[in-house]
């Protein structure tokens, strides 16, 4: 199996489905330019996030929002506690992987304002470098 990808008005959707399927997207990730912004908008991605779920042509049998992040929510149109509630109000779990790099008090923060739903959970970096195991610790615990 590979991955499927299927057009609709909000554009391309991938399914994950298999080993190379999941291959094929983990390098179409790594390939991707990462994009350089000044501010999180957790609320905003958390909402964002919920609009592309209702708007897929696939039925989920689960619905799980990843949010990684070096900071809290800092321009949010809807703060990520409300945009959290409203979506775990839906069905959705939100994850979160916090990037603490000396940020006293991210972890709490995420555990606070942006996790929601059962079994929802933060998964931690020390730093930017460790980034990477951190991420495959945290798929690893929403797959199993």
């Amino acid at each position: 199996m590979g991955s499927a990808r299927r057009r609709g008005d909000r554009g391309a959707r991938t399914i994950i489905a298999g080993a190379e399927g999941a291959s094929s997207f983990a390098r179409a990730l790594l390939a991707a330019p990462r994009s350089v912004q000044s501010w999180n908008a957790i609320g905003d991605a958390i909402d964002h996030a919920v609009a592309l779920l209702e708007a897929s042509p696939f039925e989920a049998t689960r619905k799980v929002i990843d949010i990684s992040g070096d900071a809290g929510d800092m321009r949010s149109l809807r703060p990520a506690p409300l945009a959290r509630d409203a979506a775990v109000a839906k069905g959705v779990v939100i994850n979160a992987l916090a990037i603490v790099e000396g940020r006293a008090g991210l972890v709490a923060q995420y555990e606070r304002d942006v996790i929601g739903g059962p079994g929802a959970f933060v998964e931690s970096a020390p730093t930017r470098a460790e980034f990477m195991a951190a991420l495959r610790r945290k798929l690893v615990r929403e797959i199993a």
